[in-house]
């Protein structure tokens, strides 16, 4: 065996499996909430940021979404609020306005209804819509229905899938 064959044998390796710990077992296919650990490192380091700009005026009805780097605009009015999570062609009743699959949300924790953006008096708020693995803001769970104030370039997590939230 030459040293070329013998190189190409060493570099046959399994592809990586995901590092996201698992408190259940994940069946694929299933439409429910993939439940995370309590300790998640990407929440202790959102912990430690600072909101990013101190502006929580909302100068127009769109809002930038930035999920995984990938811009998704939404419009936000007093008249109009928006839901975030994960449609569920299965199932009946309410889906969101922003579906959030294509950025893995199942594995990510956000829930078929997660959270809910809303305008009153030119500022946007969120609000946790009972999810299962909860919304954060800088490293702190919101309380369902409870609207809190986002800032211009919040970091928000759904579960764990980040969101930051563009207004400019």
């Amino acid at each position: 065996m030459n040293t070329r064959s013998l190189k190409m044998d060493e570099d046959k390796t399994q592809p990586e499996t995901s590092q996201l710990p698992m408190t259940g077992p994940l069946e694929i296919g299933a439409q429910d909430t993939f439940i995370l650990g309590r300790n998640r490192s990407l929440r202790s380091m959102l912990e430690k940021r600072p909101v990013k700009g101190a502006d929580s005026l909302l100068p127009h009805t769109e809002v930038t979404l930035l999920v995984r780097g990938i811009p998704e605009h939404v419009v936000v009015s007093d008249e109009k609020s928006v839901v975030l999570g994960r449609m569920d062609h299965g199932a009946k009743g309410m889906q969101p306005d922003l579906d959030l699959n294509p950025y893995g949300a199942t594995v990510r924790g956000v829930s078929r209804i997660h959270t809910r953006l809303s305008m009153q008096d030119k500022h946007l708020y969120i609000a946790d819509l009972h999810s299962t693995n909860g919304t954060f803001i800088a490293g702190k769970r919101l309380e369902p229905d409870a609207p809190t104030l986002l800032h211009n370039g919040a970091e928000v997590l759904l579960g764990s899938l980040m969101v930051q939230v563009v207004f400019e």
